[in-house]
């Protein structure tokens, strides 16, 4: 598991963690895109599509929307990591969709799944498959 990052990190330096974190998980194939025109997504692994929101606040029913969107056109599992929460209509699409939601803490190292996907993933790694 990466380590703790007490001080904290940037968006980018979040994007990074997340990249670790995911490998630890066993998708040693997981990298960062561009910093451009990667439709929300922020690592990809031959698996998944995941975005990384890096803030304090709530991230709105859209954001989760488009990572699924964009990994459903790609034929990958959807994932959404925040360090912040996500709001109730983010949370219900989710559940349908699926999103793997997963709340993350840099400073504390520290993982959550917000969904039984999200969930799935942090307890069982990133070869669990939540949907086909």
């Amino acid at each position: 598991m990466p380590a703790p990052q007490p001080y904290g990190v940037s968006a980018r330096g979040a994007e990074l963690w997340v990249r670790d974190v995911i490998r630890h998980f066993g998708a040693a194939d997981a990298e960062v895109t561009t910093a451009t025109n990667d439709g929300g997504v922020d690592v990809l692994t031959e698996r998944h599509a995941v975005s990384v929101k890096h803030y304090t606040g709530s991230v709105p029913v859209e954001e989760v929307r488009e990572i699924f969107a964009v990994a459903i056109q790609r034929g990958l599992q959807a994932v959404l990591f925040t360090s912040g929460s996500i709001t109730q209509a983010g949370l219900d699409f989710a559940s349908v969709a699926p999103v793997a939601l997963i709340r993350y803490d840099v400073g504390t190292a520290s993982l959550a799944g917000l969904t039984s996907e999200g969930t799935a993933l942090v307890e069982q790694g990133f070869g669990t498959t939540f949907y086909v």
